[in-house]
């Protein structure tokens, strides 16, 4: 599982007293202390952990035209394999329209052409259900635009994670990586991974989230994707 967070620099997350949650789990957990954001603002980022490219929406949050070419998602179906793309108050399944709560931009299946609109997309991309049974293969979940840390202070992400990162870990098996679409100017975010067979160690690689994209493809066979290629594979 992969859980992004929003807009704050790693400083302003791990040793700040805003998060004493995310800085306790983080402490018990593997920490990834040099870990990037590709660029500003959200979107692109959303496409680079999920198509390993910005798909030319670098400086910009608009979601149209719709991204094209191969993704994650597109890989998991082919492999047969399962997942969700889970997105706290999303209105409908696969929505394609912004709410007060919910931003198309941070949904990172709903903004791939052969993604939007299709069966496909609103089989595996739902709103975030009130508890879980059981896990997919991956998941990819987004908190709505206020526990996401974007309109509201980080105490709030916090208090949100505190309340559904236990319901994750308790499903057996389960590993869950936690970080940010993107910092200030240098880009340098919180990440972390917590969970089953997870080590408690501190790793300074270099990593962005062309790494991320690299370390789920590895870990489910799939073939990496653009500059998931050459990127340093997180070690999930």
């Amino acid at each position: 599982m992969v859980i992004f967070f929003e807009n704050h620099s790693y400083g302003q997350i791990i040793g700040n007293a805003c998060c004493p949650y995310i800085n306790a789990q983080a402490s018990h957990g593997r920490r990834y202390t040099n870990y990037h954001a590709i660029t500003h603002p959200s979107l692109p980022n959303y496409l680079a952990v999920s198509g390993g490219s910005t798909c030319g929406k670098q400086g910009s949050d608009n979601v149209r035209p719709l991204c094209t070419g191969r993704n994650l998602w597109d890989q998991l179906k082919r492999a047969g394999l399962t997942w969700h793309v889970v997105q706290e108050s999303m209105p409908s399944r696969c929505s394609q329209s912004d709410t007060g709560a919910y931003a198309v931009r941070h949904n990172p299946e709903a903004i791939y052409a052969d993604q939007a609109g299709t069966l496909t997309c609103a089989r595996h991309d739902v709103a975030l259900p009130t508890s879980f049974a059981a896990l997919p293969s991956f998941t990819f979940v987004t908190p709505n635009i206020c526990n996401d840390m974007h309109s509201c202070p980080p105490a709030t992400g916090d208090r949100w994670l505190k309340t559904w990162l236990p319901k994750f870990l308790a499903i057996a098996g389960t590993r869950v990586v936690v970080t940010f679409d993107e910092g200030l100017s240098d880009n340098h975010v919180a990440a972390f991974e917590v969970g089953a067979g997870v080590p408690n160690r501190t790793n300074g690689t270099w990593f962005s989230h062309y790494s991320l994209l690299a370390g789920i493809e590895d870990a489910l066979g799939l073939r990496r994707l653009r500059n998931a290629a050459h990127a340093n594979r997180l070690p999930i």
